[in-house]
């Protein structure tokens, strides 16, 4: 297994020789040139981790590399090689973007721990940039508005809870935007290529609803008249959705905790168990936490849907956002109708940022998408 790769740029072929034994040995991909043009092209033509250059060469040398390398890609992973008399050149070359500097004759322990440090530096940086682009990618869902710090911090989370397997429960008032961020944490997980299974368990009789999760077998029931798959199984690799979890009758919800706690479900009516490997986010508008007193909802299944909690504010609590979805919505219709409207008056935009808002976004626009 590779451990990551490095060019070597040496105009001394013994020096790239001993360097390409040693670090092949450790498990990196090495690539070696005797100069900068031949690195340049190297680098034109595929990406490597780090690049070991030597700082004086014949020609271009390893600080002009650093330069027009750094000019592309300012994160790229620099190490320079120099003599003990070129020392104050090297350490200009770390104040212009190289990570370290070894002297000449290089010796092998320390070489390894530098080339070890380099690489943790540079899986931190490969982390933060996939985070950043789950971030930026969240934040720009057309469907998901809002500006205010309780809205942000939800995108925060959901950037960074997207790509674990970590069971999560969404909780908030109708209209708010739950299946929207149970879609997006979906879309940010590596599951992303999966399929996507959204249930809604208060629209699902109690009679129904374990042949709707887990399947049936033919006969199994009247009316079963052929095999049926589950959303669990439909959803195998990926993700289900369980909207309204807090709906779910009792004798459900310790089906519901074995499939969690086994991994494998059963279809009604049949004798095998399946195997499977989902990722399971739900969500309510009921406090659980008191429907576990009532005796309506089990304490232990909770805990297992309960491992990341994201709690999506109502409008009323988060009135600046109201201007955000008030300019969104006179944009899209006024495009949608054909009509120019330039704004909405001071004195209307009051009316609304006043208002409580008891259906939430839904309870403006039916016809819309948005949910916030």
């Amino acid at each position: 297994m590779m451990n990551g790769s490095i060019l070597i740029v040496d105009d001394e072929k013994g020096q790239r020789d001993i360097l390409t034994v040693i670090l092949s040995k450790e498990g990196y991909d090495v690539v070696d040139v005797p100069g900068v043009r031949e690195a340049l092209q190297k680098v034109g033509r595929r990406e490597f981790d780090l690049i070991l250059t030597d700082l004086k060469m014949q020609g271009e040398s390893g600080l002009d590399l650093l330069e027009k390398v750094l000019e592309d890609d300012p994160q790229q992973c620099v190490i320079l090689m120099t003599a003990h008399g070129s020392v104050d050149s090297a350490v200009e070359a770390m104040k212009k973007g190289a990570f370290d500097y070894l002297e000449k004759p290089l010796e092998r322990d320390n070489l390894i721990l530098t080339l070890r440090r380099a690489f943790e530096r540079i899986g931190l940086m490969r982390e933060n940039r996939v985070l950043q682009k789950r971030v930026e990618a969240i934040q720009t869902i057309p469907s998901m508005l809002g500006e205010h710090p309780k809205m942000r911090e939800v995108f925060r989370v959901v950037a960074k809870i997207a790509a674990t397997s970590s069971t999560v429960l969404i909780v908030g008032e109708s209209g708010t935007g739950k299946e929207l961020v149970a879609r997006a944490i979906h879309d940010g997980s590596q599951r992303r290529e999966k399929p996507f299974m959204a249930i809604n368990c208060a629209a699902i009789p109690d009679t129904l609803i374990e042949s709707e999760l887990f399947g049936h077998e033919k006969g199994s029931f009247t009316g079963a008249n052929a095999r049926e798959i589950g959303i669990f199984e439909a959803a195998n690799g990926g993700t289900v959705f369980l909207d309204e979890i807090g709906e779910m009758n009792v004798a459900m919800q310790a089906k519901l905790l074995r499939a969690i706690q086994e991994k494998e479900v059963r279809r009604v009516g049949g004798k095998v168990n399946i195997p499977l490997d989902v990722r399971i986010l739900s969500a309510t508008n009921k406090e659980l936490e008191q429907e576990i007193k009532h005796g309506n909802f089990r304490e232990d299944l909770f805990y297992r849907l309960n491992v990341i909690r994201i709690n999506l504010p109502p409008l009323r609590e988060r009135g600046s956002d109201v201007k955000t979805l008030t300019e969104y919505f006179v944009k899209k219709y006024s495009k949608a109708s054909g009509i120019a409207v330039d704004g909405i008056s001071k004195s209307a935009l009051k009316l609304l940022m006043n208002y409580t808002w008891p259906g939430n976004v839904r309870s403006w626009n039916r016809s819309s998408s948005v949910r916030c």
